[in-house]
Formats: C-alpha cells, sequence, structure tokens
C-alpha cells in the first residue's frame, strides 16, 4: 500500500483530496514493472476490499465512449499511513 500511495504522491499534489488524482491499471502497471500483472490486480483488490479505511478506492469513468476503472487514495492524510 505505501508504494501505491507514493506512486500518487509523485504524481499528484496532494492526492487525498485531488479529485483528478485518479489512476488506470496500465499506468499502475507501468509504474510497477517488477510486480506481475496478476499480483498487482490481487493488491489492488485487497486494498479496495480491505475491511479497514477505505484509502484506496476504485471506480469506473466514462471517457470518449469507453469506460474505464481508475484507482484513487481517499480522505487520509500520510502521517495516519503509516
Amino acid at each position: 500500500m505505501e508504494r501505491l500511495v507514493e506512486l500518487f504522491e509523485e504524481k499528484f499534489s496532494e492526492p487525498y483530496f485531488n479529485p483528478t488524482a485518479e489512476l488506470t491499471f496500465s499506468e499502475l502497471a507501468t509504474a510497477f514493472p517488477d510486480v506481475q500483472q496478476a499480483d498487482l490486480e490481487e493488491a489492488l483488490s485487497h486494498w479496495v476490499d480491505h475491511s479497514g479505511e477505505k484509502t484506496l478506492q476504485t471506480k469506473l469513468v466514462d471517457a470518449d465512449g469507453a469506460t474505464t476503472r481508475v484507482w484513487y487514495v481517499h480522505g487520509l492524510h500520510p502521517e495516519n499511513l503509516r
């Protein structure tokens, strides 16, 4: 999870409250070339479905007539994650 949050922090200023701080699966896969896609899918599912605080969330967005799943971090400041 820390690696995911670090990626969002690198790409976006204050990703916790930024409504445009969304990444697609292909962007996440590109950012983590050392992680197999199946493992990345499992990790994303785990953190989205995690029974604790919902830090990582996902949604479907429509753009140019296509529906794409994106992930985003929500509602926490970095110091609360560590």
